[in-house]
């Protein structure tokens, strides 16, 4: 019946495909692919603390909202990001410090955007070879997801990536529970 038949031969110009607005894009994929948001919260940023391919031991640290510090955090040791990285693999989609890598779980480039199912601001801490580098990731009024550095100072600290995310106090006992 020719319904679902397409004549290509006489198309003038093809188009690709294309993502106009990744953060918005960021926000539908991450308000629909999670049921568990806190449990998220903590899993994904954990197994990425916890990745050997990564430079990880396998240890990292929690932090778990307190009245007088509102957040939880996971803190790892591991190899770090530059500031290049941590502007590719945190603001994109897609981008994945595992590509190519078959000992890592994941891969899909969202882990660090999970933040975002429990909160639309969160703080991305990477010391990196004597550099500390604080980010704020952030939805904007349009909700689209956005990132800014907010600063960039020397350290003596070790190499490694922390992820501190504000907590509702209403919600502090559901997330200490996951």
């Amino acid at each position: 019946d020719g319904i679902n038949e397409v004549d290509s031969a006489n198309l003038l110009e093809k188009q690709s495909f294309r993502i106009d607005d990744g953060g918005k894009l960021i926000a539908l994929i991450l308000n629909k692919t999670y049921q568990d948001p806190f449990m998220a919260a903590w899993r994904e940023p954990g197994q990425n603390a916890s990745e050997p391919a990564l430079g990880c031991n396998g240890e990292f640290k929690v932090h778990c909202p307190t009245d007088i510090e509102p957040w939880m955090a996971i803190i790892d040791d591991g190899i770090g990001l530059s500031k290049e990285d941590v502007i590719k693999y945190a603001a994109g989609l897609g981008s994945s410090t595992k590509d190519h890598n078959n000992d890592a779980v994941g891969g899909m480039g969202i882990g660090m955007k999970v933040p975002f199912t429990i909160s639309d601001q969160y703080t991305l801490i990477s010391r990196w070879n004597g550099t500390e580098y604080s980010f704020s990731a952030f939805k904007d009024e349009d909700d689209s997801a956005q990132l800014v550095l907010l600063s960039e100072r020397p350290t003596n600290k070790f190499n490694g990536f922390e992820i501190r995310i504000p907590v509702e106090v209403k919600n502090f006992n559901t997330c200490i529970e996951k």
